[in-house]
């Protein structure tokens, strides 16, 4: 993970969404991708929560919130992007 380019990223989204600091009652929902290792996802909390000083965060994997759009909480999800196909099946709510 590119830290400081993802803080500074973060920082121009929060910035361009009218949101001015402090920034310690602002909680912040991510939409990841569920391939993202343990590491990744840490890192990008720590980013958020000591760089920035946000309120919270969620993560929330693509796959099941795509499910959670069509009403359900078991699917299995098919992602066409320009980068390839991933497919998930979503359980109860989670990602398998």
């Amino acid at each position: 993970v590119d830290a400081p380019g993802l803080e500074a990223l973060l920082y121009h989204a929060l910035r361009r969404l009218g949101i001015m600091e402090p920034w310690s009652d602002v909680l912040v929902l991510f939409c990841i991708p569920a391939a993202w290792s343990p590491a990744t996802r840490i890192a990008l909390c720590r980013i958020a929560m000591e760089g920035l000083g946000v309120g919270g965060i969620y993560l929330a994997e693509q796959p099941v919130l795509a499910a959670w759009a069509t009403g359900t909480n078991t699917a299995l999800v098919v992602d066409v992007g320009g980068g390839g196909v991933t497919v998930t099946a979503v359980i109860d709510g989670r990602s398998e």
